[in-house]
């Protein structure tokens, strides 16, 4: 949350979880911004919220 409309690659962000999942893959991520996306979705903010920017990564975004 502190890094608002910074772009973070899937590698990034792997990285930033290493200790947790040692053998994960980029399809982790995939599944879990779907999954973190269905859960603000369910409480009424909008999926755009978290974006993917194509070739880059994922950013949250301040004004969704």
């Amino acid at each position: 949350m502190s890094n608002m409309g910074t772009v973070f690659s899937k590698t990034q962000i792997l990285d930033l979880l290493s200790d947790e999942y040692n053998e994960a893959d980029s399809n982790t991520v995939t599944v879990h911004i779907s999954n973190i996306r269905d859960k603000l979705k369910k409480i009424g903010i909008d999926s755009g919220y978290i974006a993917t920017v194509w070739g880059m990564g994922y950013v949250i975004n301040e004004d969704a």
